[in-house]
């Protein structure tokens, strides 16, 4: 699903217009700092409820040495946390790819998979069973 096809299917009132503007902001980001990136949407702002606390995602980034973010690039929560998101929570990793030819994007089954096995979600009893794809996602 595009980017603007997600924004108008779950863009349905302010508040969750509001968490649409802080994810367009982070995306803008990503793509302006990495060429390689998968996103996946999920918990409870792909359902009907009106006004969900957050926004999920689950992302995948792999970057080169021809990408803007590669020399700062340690962890995907580093640079999250850099970007200083209130309502985003950003689950995945970030991996470096020698050389740039060799990228290897993860599918979206293996990010669920990894975060559905992370030891601590595992611990907490925290899954993902739906994400929707964000195709795309790159907003110029």
């Amino acid at each position: 699903m595009s980017f603007d096809e997600f924004k108008q299917y779950f863009g349905y009132n302010e508040h969750r217009l509001s968490l649409l503007a802080e994810l367009e902001s982070f995306l803008q980001t990503v793509g302006a700092q990495f060429s390689s990136f998968r996103v996946l949407a999920f918990g409870s702002f792909i359902t009907d409820k009106e006004k969900p606390g957050d926004f999920d995602l689950l992302m995948h980034i792999t970057c080169t040495m021809n990408d803007q973010g590669f020399r700062d690039a340690t962890t995907l929560g580093r640079f999250v946390k850099s970007l200083n998101l209130a309502k985003l929570n950003v689950h995945g990793n970030l991996s470096k790819s020698f050389p740039p030819d060799e990228i290897a994007l993860k599918s979206a089954q293996q990010i669920v998979d990894d975060f559905n096995d992370a030891p601590k979600n595992r611990a907490g009893k925290i899954s993902c069973t739906h994400a929707i794809e964000l195709a795309q996602v790159v907003i110029q």
